[in-house]
């Protein structure tokens, strides 16, 4: 039987690279910081330690604290990106 929590965490590791993918693309392509692509990648790369941790391929500690920076990290290019466009 397929574990549809592995086909979760790949999943949400192919937004991840899509995500990295587009920010290189545009970044290739305009010059600009591409920080919105990135801030979804960061989003996606926090589900799959959540992921992980619930089924118990990471340790909830190191999760949490991965996650969190994550999610911080994803904050922060989001407000400098806000910050930007004013």
């Amino acid at each position: 039987m397929v574990d549809t929590a592995l086909l979760w965490i790949g999943l949400l590791v192919l937004v991840v690279v899509a995500g990295i993918g587009v920010a290189a693309w545009q970044f290739a392509t305009t010059g600009e910081r591409p920080l919105r692509p990135l801030a979804i990648a960061a989003v996606a790369f926090g589900g799959v330690f959540q992921l992980g941790q619930a089924n118990g391929y990471f340790r909830s500690t190191a999760a949490a604290v991965l996650t969190a920076t994550c999610l911080l990290l994803a904050v922060g290019l989001i407000a400098i990106e806000f910050r930007s466009d004013e």
